[in-house]
């Protein structure tokens, strides 16, 4: 299972709920599903940046001539 290492590394007690890495590994976690889908499918693209640009090709705030 790929996020059994997150899920042990939760159980340290060293480690504050405040701790950089414990909110990073609440992050996987909370994300596990999201981030499956991209684990199993390497087509998805990580982010909509492309899809965004389509939809709003002239840059915001900008002045037309």
């Amino acid at each position: 299972m790929p996020f059994a290492f997150c899920k042990e590394q939760r159980q340290r007690a060293d480690l504050l709920p405040d701790d950089s890495w414990m909110k990073a590994l609440n992050y996987t976690l909370k994300r596990k599903r999201q981030l499956m889908v991209f684990l199993e499918k390497p087509d998805v693209a990580m982010d909509t940046n492309h899809l965004e640009r389509e939809i709003r090709p002239i840059p915001m705030g900008k002045k037309m001539n």
